[in-house]
């Protein structure tokens, strides 16, 4: 996790949804919940993007799209 981000939605009173990405080996494994969990590693901006470019590239392109939005349509 990117601790920016979590800071200001702390800071602002705003829910948190994690979604919890790790790599083992070449495959990706996701899940997603409610809050911060205790046992999250957290990434510096360098590693989060890493991280972030190499699961966009799996299948899952489609399902992030439906936590991050589409350009094309409106939220």
């Amino acid at each position: 996790l990117v601790v920016r981000e979590i800071k200001t939605a702390q800071e602002l009173k705003k829910k948190i949804y994690t979604l919890n990405v790790a790599r083992k080996g070449e495959e990706i494994y996701y899940d997603f919940f409610e809050g911060i969990p205790e046992d999250l590693e957290w990434l510096n901006e360098e590693e989060t993007n890493k991280l972030y470019e190499d699961f966009r590239r799996e299948e899952f392109s489609g399902f992030m799209k439906v936590f991050l939005g589409d350009r094309k349509k409106q939220w």
